[in-house]
């Protein structure tokens, strides 16, 4: 059924930006601004981006998802400096991860997933994503590092 919701969507020629669209995933290009905007230590650029996802009708449990995996990607971009055949992308995007994964440590980008997964489990608890996000994204963008600063246990914002 996507199959067809695809080729309606796209008029017979089904396109990468299409099948995106259709599925709720964030283009490659986002994820790579929301870490140049957390490099760059620039805020209010990484919210707006968040808004803009968020105004293009993008769900917000599916962006975290990509955004854990484009950590992911840099991990392995860092790790393995330049074999890409663990990365499952075009090699432009490849490349790009290369690049980015010089401004991170490992010790970064393991408190990153670590903030990104505390995020998920404050939102359980919030009953909302986009506080626990914004937050996230937020602190990894404000500290020196884009990484150091990390998120309040989850249990801090319990009911109970």
């Amino acid at each position: 059924s996507i199959l067809d919701q695809l080729v309606s969507f796209s008029k017979d020629k089904v396109s990468l930006k299409d099948v995106i669209s259709i599925l709720g995933l964030v283009e490659q290009d986002t994820l790579f601004e929301i870490t140049a905007g957390i490099i760059r230590k620039e805020p209010k650029e990484v919210l707006g981006l968040l808004n803009r996802i968020i105004d293009e009708g993008k769900d917000h449990g599916v962006f975290l998802v990509n955004l854990i995996e484009h950590f992911r990607n840099l991990m392995i971009a860092k790790v393995t400096k330049g074999d890409m055949k663990l990365i499952d992308l075009p090699q432009e995007f490849c490349e790009k991860l290369l690049k980015q994964s010089q401004h991170f440590s490992l010790e970064d980008i393991f408190t990153i997933f670590n903030n990104l997964i505390n995020a998920q489990e404050m939102s359980k608890r919030m009953e909302s994503l986009r506080i626990p996000l914004e937050i996230t994204l937020v602190k990894m963008a404000h500290d020196k590092r884009g990484a150091g600063l990390k998120l309040p246990h989850p249990a801090l914002f319990s009911a109970g």
